[in-house]
Order: structure tokens, then sequence, then C-alpha cells
């Protein structure tokens, strides 16, 4: 399943996460560096369990939290508007 961002939404990187702004709202939603990697691999069309893996292999020590934190980061953005799954 490939994502991108929401219409009116752009994605900047900076030194310690991201920013994603909804223009059309004039909001913002701000990752860290992790929630940043997450969401670039996402938009580059990596899927959830190639993110996933790759995350549990340089993060081992948190590899039990891994899952659940990317699948809800991407919930969170969906559901705020931000990201959707490309037609």
């Amino acid at each position: 399943m490939k994502w991108r961002l929401a219409e009116h939404v752009s994605f900047t990187e900076a030194d310690k996460g991201g920013v994603l702004l909804n223009e059309a709202r004039g909001t913002y939603w701000q990752v860290n560096v992790t929630g940043a990697q997450v969401l670039r691999s996402l938009l580059r069309g990596n899927d959830v369990p190639q993110i996933i893996q790759h995350l549990s292999a340089a993060y081992p020590d948190q590899a039990a939290q891994i899952t659940g934190d990317v699948h809800g980061l991407i919930e969170a953005a969906r559901k705020a508007g931000l990201i959707q799954h490309e037609p």
C-alpha cells in the first residue's frame, strides 16, 4: 500500500525530526527523528513491514515496541488528515 501526503500538506525535515504543515488549516504536526524516518520511508514507497524491520535492526533494544509505534504514528497521521493512500 502506497502513501502520499494529503493535499495542502508539506513535510520539512529538521535536525531533530520533521514538521508536517497543513497549509489549508494553518496547523502543523511535529515528529521526532524516528518519526521523520518512518514518514520519509513511507512516502518513498517502503511498506510498513520493511520500515519495522529496518528500525528493529537499527534499535534492537526497542524492537518490542517498534511495531506498535510505527502503526500508531501512521494511524495518527492518517486520522489527522496528513497522509493518505495513493489512488
